[in-house]
């Protein structure tokens, strides 16, 4: 009976011991649990606050502790709008308040602008948004263009910044300030500026305006396209010219058709006849051409009563107008034809492949296939078959 009771006593203690463990961990846990808690209270409590700037400094904003408790509790969104200012949310409405909670501007709007420019500068307006009608507020909480527009987007000057306004389809713009400097009676207006403006398009037709929204150009323009290093080829009564950023006419609008310009030289036709201008409108070869065609980078493929041949910038003839056909392979050859027959020759104008094909493809590890009389093989630089 004494090892019995040894034996229950042992059992006993034992479960005691289990018992008194399960619930050293239970309570263990539960602390882990709480601290897990306090820990993430805390962080919340050390980031509420301003969005994007730490409890500090918002509370930099208001007059004292106190206001800044009441605003952070009353308000689902609050974030810095200016040293002054702080813009408030709630529901998804925003609005502006100041450092003693007063409301400046009632919480009604939509606030669309980033803290900063591209420039490294705070702006000097932000769009807002009500009731699907756009406006700009500046940073005094003032409204200074009225929330009457479609849509208002902001575009980039190379040294500046600009608003377009859209209302019922028609375009207008304002400055960096809000301030209208042309009203929304355009059809179009260029989303890229240039150092000294931009481009109008109105009733079909097109204006350049400088950066305080004045039409500088001395007439309006069918068409207009942009070019390298700020110039502009525009059209009138199917006239082609080139003027420059400011309006100045660089290029006279006297010719028929005026190519991109490559390396400051555009191909162009007066009066039937091509040549080549310079971007200063110098001629450089005289119109004398019934087409012209880029060849490769410093030469030009010239027709003259349906002969072919090329030239270079300054006029100097290269390869003969001889040829119905002219092509450049981009491997050292040209591929020439005349009297339906083809062949190549070099650079040097020297016949590589007499004209005597049919037709003929590119060189291929030293070999090319020919068509004559009807049957297709290849031959080699030679001239030889090869099989």
């Amino acid at each position: 009976m004494k090892t019995i009771k040894t034996f229950s006593l042992a059992v006993t203690n034992l479960a005691l011991v289990f018992s008194g463990f399960s619930v050293a961990m239970t309570i263990d846990a539960n602390a882990q649990e709480v601290k897990q808690r306090q820990a993430v209270a805390a962080v919340a409590q050390r980031y509420r606050g301003c969005e994007y700037i730490s409890s500090t400094k918002c509370k930099k904003l208001f007059v004292d502790e106190e206001t800044y408790q009441q605003v952070v509790e009353q308000y689902d969104s609050v974030g810095k709008y200016t040293n002054h200012l702080i813009r408030v949310g709630n529901d998804g409405d925003y609005g502006l308040i100041d450092s003693t909670g007063k409301v400046v501007l009632p919480l009604e709007y939509d606030f669309y602008s980033s803290s900063s420019s591209d420039y490294g500068v705070p702006e000097q307006v932000v769009i807002i948004h009500k009731d699907d009608q756009y406006g700009l507020l500046n940073r005094l909480g003032e409204i200074v263009l009225p929330l009457e527009y479609d849509r208002i987007k902001k575009i980039d000057a190379e040294a500046d910044y600009f608003y377009v306004l859209n209302k019922k389809d028609k375009y207008g713009l304002a400055n960096k300030y809000g301030k209208v400097l042309l009203p929304a009676v355009y059809d179009d207006i260029s989303s890229q500026f240039y150092v000294s403006g931009g481009v109008l398009k109105k009733n079909e037709k097109f204006s350049l305006i400088d950066t305080q929204g004045k039409i500088v150009s001395p007439m309006d323009y069918d068409s207009f396209k942009s070019l390298d290093d700020g110039l502009l080829l525009v059209s009138v009564e199917e006239r082609f010219g080139v003027v420059d950023q400011q309006g100045h006419i660089v290029v006279p609008l006297k010719y028929q058709e005026i190519s991109s310009f490559d390396n400051n030289i555009a191909h162009a036709q007066l009066e039937g006849k091509w040549g080549l201008i310079d971007t200063s409108g110098k001629v450089l070869v005289p119109f004398e051409y019934d087409d012209i065609e880029g060849f490769d980078s410093d030469s030009y493929a010239v027709q003259q009563k349906g002969k072919w041949g090329v030239i270079k910038p300054n006029g100097t003839i290269v390869i003969p107008l001889k040829y119905t056909e002219i092509r450049n392979m981009h491997d050292g050859l040209i591929r020439v034809g005349s009297d339906y027959k083809v062949g190549f020759i070099n650079y040097q104008n020297e016949v590589v492949l007499p004209i005597m094909y049919e037709d003929i493809s590119r060189f291929d590890d030293g070999k090319v296939g020919v068509l004559i009389k009807g049957e297709t093989f290849e031959v080699d630089r030679t001239g030889q078959r090869v099989e």
